[in-house]
């Protein structure tokens, strides 16, 4: 039964990395568009979004790598 509990901690914290990665990935995508770039130009601030999925992305990364540690 433990094992099985280590596996599927193991298993979502793998996922949560991804999803990290995805998520900076988009943000950093998303963030060098045209369209936010331009909004940024005229704003002076940087789109919320890009924010945000920095923010997922970072939290999802560091609650995998806790996941991943505390599984192994």
């Amino acid at each position: 039964m433990a094992r099985r509990n280590n596996n599927m901690t193991l298993f979502s914290g793998v996922a949560l990395l991804v999803l990290g990665a995805f998520l900076l990935g988009w943000g950093y995508s998303v963030g060098r568009s045209w369209s936010s770039k331009f909004n940024e130009f005229l704003t002076g601030v940087p789109v919320e979004e890009v924010r945000l999925m920095y923010l997922g992305g970072a939290v999802a990364i560091v609650i995998g790598l806790i996941q991943v540690f505390r599984a192994r």
